[in-house]
């Protein structure tokens, strides 16, 4: 299972126009993406909407090792460019 950590989450919303959902995390969280996960799932349950869209602001993700990130990388299709990963 794939471990991170969110730290300095801005605000994660579910949902869109009159349906939504959204919460704000104070600067010193760290949140763990399983509880981010549950947070997504009771959000949807309570729009009663399964596919509802998630928007999520974070300012810094920490993996747990270098192999998650590149997991993570991967999944989403994305690249690190030099200078953005700190170790």
């Amino acid at each position: 299972m794939l471990q991170v950590l969110l730290k300095n989450c801005v605000s994660l919303t579910v949902g869109e126009g009159s349906s939504t959902i959204t919460t704000r995390f104070g600067s010193d969280a760290i949140v763990r993406a399983a509880s981010l996960h549950r947070f997504i799932d009771a959000a949807r349950e309570a729009l009663q909407s399964d596919n509802a869209d998630v928007v999520l602001k974070v300012e810094d993700i920490e993996f747990l090792s270098g192999h998650d990130l590149e997991t993570f990388l991967e999944k989403h299709r994305l690249d690190a460019a030099t200078g953005e990963v700190e170790q």
